[in-house]
């Protein structure tokens, strides 16, 4: 896998989680994108990339935070460990999705959106 296949990747976990949010009976307060067997297989795919991408800042927020399904796969800790930060990276693409998907029906109608580059070609 290369870095374009990752971010396609990475994008398309995000869209579908997105999809899925509000219908997810899996969904809780602390783990709120829920990961399926597909998205696992998906993510697991792209340690390799991840362990080349990684920064410092994803290492000190990979340590805080915790994924159940993630913590429950019987793989090594350095696995684990870029698993979480793959997962905190969709979740931050699912975010900037769910806003956008929050903001579409004022698009139009609202004058903030009539002369930006954010108003719809």
């Amino acid at each position: 896998m290369d870095i374009d296949q990752y971010v396609q990747e990475i994008d398309n976990i995000a869209t579908q989680v997105a999809i899925d949010y509000d219908s997810n009976e899996f969904r809780t307060p602390i783990e709120p994108y829920y990961l399926n067997e597909n998205m696992l297989s998906s993510i697991l795919k792209m340690t390799d990339v991840k362990r080349q991408l990684i920064t410092e800042d994803e290492q000190s927020q990979t340590n805080m935070i915790r994924c159940g399904v993630i913590d429950s796969l019987d793989v090594d800790l350095e696995t684990k460990f870029l698993l979480t930060s793959i997962y905190i990276e969709i979740w931050g693409k699912v975010c900037e999705i769910r806003f956008l998907q929050s903001i579409e029906r004022y698009r139009e109608d609202h004058p903030i959106f009539r002369n930006n580059v954010l108003a719809p070609t």
